[in-house]
Order: structure tokens, then C-alpha cells, then sequence
């Protein structure tokens, strides 16, 4: 069997013992022109009756390169013609819309995104790109410098989590390809940007894994051994965590929350792989490093009842008492502010808290004792409390004479001792008489303005969430 032969039956094998193919799939080959994807459009172009599958081809040019970046789809185009499939392209302005990510980052992401754009618009099931062995330890070593765990240095897998993107060359070697496409006589074009060692994949490329090679030639198969083992052991600890832990995920909001005693009594081991489980639920691990999840880990362990981190991808962790919050919080939201007018009796619509508040002054009746049991409606002294009132939400710097308590405390320190959470401090609206706080809703009312055996009139008032 012929060199080009065998290269063809090893991704055919590759392919079936993965399940990385069924049969009729239609399948998006993303190619750039370069060596790597010229040959997986040719190696699948070749498999596609013994697959019986349809093929499309997919390429973005970024505009990096001028009229080289022109040329590279132009080729392209000519390739998927002389192949016999339909070729789908894009052409973006990447400087123009990279948002302060890098080139690297920009252009990745862009790619995905025109990705899974060709694939809904065409129908397809699945998207073929070029990743192969060496861009797998390439992977391994930049993972290992930005400080990844083992979920990082696991690499590249065969397929991507949805099941959407396949990696049919991932066990084949660069020069294999190389001398496939020299054997079969096959053009491809060159990015110069590829030789550029401002980017470090092309630094580890042309001057880490050249000296590596010299001290052992098989580190990229080594590599590619220890990738398979980690995936495997990865995806057998992520299920063992599932297990062990119990949290609310909210889709709708992007949000985690768990008891932080959930995570604190796991062994020490699962407790960063937990935290990067959950993180996993609502967002990209991508830059999340182990020094973030150490971070969170010890914000948990710490006596601080109230604390976040900011972490990549917009997502902050919350420790708020007994509980741990994770979400998506690209930009920091306003804390909202909130006045009402209250002229007479009524019922009140707060829509910030959204809460209703009703108002109603009557007489006392004796021999009526009256107590606040329920914590959703108040009895004050309406010869203390006279209209017109004020429904506002929490200040800084806001006082209180809590009812049993002599002289005042700062609110800020009640919500402390109530373990309220700062995010609803300030949805919970209290109620004013001239700059004084009478009653803070469904919480505590106040000394000064409570029912005495001198009291002639009553005022009630009612809280109720919508």
C-alpha cells in the first residue's frame, strides 16, 4: 500500500472508532489554503462515497494580509471547484472589529462564528477543521505557560463538546501531511504570518519544539499519548464531581449557585476541578487559569461573609454568606434607585422592587392588642406617622432604631447581622417619615414609631411581592 494510501485509511479509521462521522452527514471543511486543510478537503473528498457523506467548503478571509488574504480565497474557491463542492466565503475586516482581543483571540473567534453560521444556513451536521498532532503538543505547551490544569493540557480533542466540530487529522503528523501533498503533486498557499514570532504558537513552533525534537524525537507522539490519557481521567473526575455536588443553574440568567460548604468539603483535589465544572455551565474556560480558581477557593475559605472576583469572560463569582454565585456579568450593572410619593391611603405599585405596598389608617379599637407577627405587615403609630409618607430604597449611610433596641444602627449593619446578600439590600423598600425610617419592609419596624397604650390611630401597611 502506497504512502497516500495508508494515510487516507488511517483517518478513515481515525473517523470510525471516534464515531466522528455518520452516515449521510453533511459536513462543513473549514479551509484556509493552507497545507493542513488542503488535505483534509482532499483525504475527505477521496472518503466521501465510502462514507456517504456531502461535503462544503467554508473559508473566512480576515483581510490581515491584503491582496495575499484575496489570493487565499481566490484559491480556494478554485480548489472546491476542481473538487466538486459547493464553497461558501466571507470577507471581514479583522483590525476593524477585534474589540481589544487579540489577533490571535479576534481571528479565532470570528472564524468559529462564520463556522456555525455556513453550518445552520446550509443544514449541516458537522464542521471539519485541520487540527493534527503537532498542533495538539503546541497546544499542550502554550496551555502549560498560561498556567492550565489538567483540563488544559488534555489539548485538542477529537470533537468539540456540542458535537458539532470533528478533527479527522488529530493523529497524524505535519510531515505526513506534507509529503501526502507532495506525493499527490497537490498546491496549497503559504500565510507568512505563520513564521511571525510575535505570536507564541509560532514561537513555540519554530524555536521550542525544534529543540525538543533534537532531545527526543517522539515528544510530539509523547505528547499526544498523555492528551488521550488526561482526556479520559478529565472526563471520569468531571463525573465523579457531577455527582458529589448539588447547584442551582439558572439558563436564562447565565448564574450558578451552590452552598459553599457543597465545595468546601470535597477532597482538596475536586475543589478547583468543582469551581471550574460549574464555571464550565455558564461560560468558556478559555483564560480561566489555576490561580483564578485558587482565588475563588480561598474567597470561600475566608471569614469575609461577602466578597467577588472578576474573572475572564465577564463572569464574576459572589461569595454572599453560606452560598456561592457564579454569573455572567459583562458589565457592571447600575444598583437601582427608587422614590415614591405616598399622598393618602392606597395601594402602591414599587415596580423596581416589585413588590405592592398598601397603606390604610384606622382607628384603635380597645381592647385590641395588636403585635407584628407577620413579617409582611406592619402596625404603626399613625400619630406618629402622619401622611404624606416616602417609599425609597436603601442609602449608604442610612440609620435605624430597630423596634426593642435603644438608640439607632446603621442599616448597612442589620442587613450584615440578616446575612442579606448587598444585590437585594437595595430592593427592599422602606418606609419614611420625614427622613426617618418607620418600617423596613418585611424585616423590622421601628422603636420610635411603634403602638403604644396612647396610640389612637393605627396605621397598616401590607408588603407583598409580584
Amino acid at each position: 500500500m502506497e504512502f497516500k494510501e495508508k494515510i487516507i485509511e488511517r483517518v478513515r479509521d481515525m473517523i470510525i472508532r471516534n464515531r466522528l462521522i455518520d452516515p449521510v452527514d453533511r459536513i462543513v471543511v473549514a479551509v484556509s489554503g493552507g497545507p493542513d486543510s488542503v488535505c483534509l478537503l482532499d483525504i475527505l473528498s477521496k472518503l466521501r462515497e465510502d462514507l456517504h457523506i456531502e461535503l462544503i467548503v467554508a473559508h473566512l478571509n480576515h483581510g490581515l494580509r491584503g491582496s495575499d488574504s484575496d489570493q487565499d480565497e481566490r484559491f480556494v474557491k478554485d480548489l472546491s471547484e476542481k473538487v466538486g463542492v459547493p464553497c461558501h466565503t466571507k470577507k471581514i475586516e479583522l483590525y476593524k472589529i477585534r474589540d481589544g482581543r487579540s489577533i490571535e483571540e479576534a481571528a479565532r473567534d470570528e472564524r468559529y462564528g462564520f463556522l456555525y453560521d455556513v453550518l445552520k444556513d446550509t443544514n449541516a451536521q458537522k464542521i471539519a477543521t485541520a487540527h493534527h498532532m503537532d498542533d495538539q503538543a503546541e497546544t499542550f505547551f502554550i496551555n502549560l505557560l498560561r498556567g492550565s490544569g489538567p483540563k488544559g493540557l488534555s489539548g485538542i480533542p477529537e470533537r468539540s463538546d456540542d458535537g458539532k466540530i470533528i478533527r479527522p487529522l488529530l493523529e497524524l503528523r505535519r510531515y505526513e501531511i506534507l509529503r501526502y501533498l507532495k506525493d499527490l503533486n497537490l498546491p496549497y498557499r503559504v500565510d507568512k504570518s505563520n513564521l511571525d514570532k510575535r505570536y507564541l504558537r509560532n514561537t513555540i513552533r519554530h524555536e521550542l519544539m525544534p529543540m525538543l525534537l533534537k532531545i527526543q524525537p517522539q515528544i510530539v507522539e509523547h505528547i499526544h499519548t498523555l492528551s488521550k490519557i488526561l482526556k479520559e481521567e478529565d472526563r471520569f473526575l468531571d463525573e465523579l464531581v457531577g455527582s458529589k455536588i448539588s447547584f442551582s443553574c439558572h439558563e436564562k440568567d447565565k448564574k450558578i449557585s451552590i452552598q459553599r460548604n457543597t465545595i468546601l468539603t470535597l477532597p482538596e483535589a475536586l475543589k478547583p476541578r468543582a469551581i471550574r465544572f460549574l464555571i464550565g455551565q455558564i461560560s468558556t474556560l478559555k483564560r480561566l487559569s489555576h490561580i483564578h480558581v485558587e482565588k475563588i477557593v480561598e474567597m470561600l475559605q475566608s471569614p469575609n461573609p461577602q466578597k467577588e472576583i472578576h474573572l475572564p469572560n465577564g463572569v464574576v463569582a459572589k461569595k454572599r454568606y453560606n452560598e456561592l454565585i457564579l454569573e455572567r456579568n459583562k458589565t457592571e450593572q447600575p444598583l437601582p434607585s427608587f422614590t415614591y410619593q405616598i399622598p393618602e391611603d392606597g395601594i402602591y405599585h414599587i415596580k423596581e422592587a416589585s413588590c405592592m405596598l398598601k397603606f390604610e389608617v384606622s382607628g384603635m379599637e380597645q381592647p385590641l392588642k395588636l403585635k407584628n407577627e407577620d413579617k409582611n405587615t406592619a402596625f404603626i403609630s399613625a400619630d406618629k406617622a402622619r401622611y404624606p409618607l416616602i417609599v425609597r430604597n436603601f442609602r449608604k449611610g442610612d440609620r435605624f432604631s430597630p423596634l426593642g433596641l435603644k438608640g439607632t444602627k446603621k442599616l448597612k449593619d442589620l442587613f450584615i447581622d440578616l446575612k442579606i446578600p448587598k444585590e437585594q439590600r437595595y430592593l427592599i423598600p422602606l418606609v419614611i417619615h420625614k427622613d426617618k425610617i418607620i418600617w423596613v419592609c418585611g424585616i423590622r419596624i421601628s422603636e420610635e414609631f411603634k403602638i403604644t397604650d396612647n396610640t389612637k390611630r393605627i396605621l397598616k401597611i401590607t408588603y407583598s411581592k409580584v
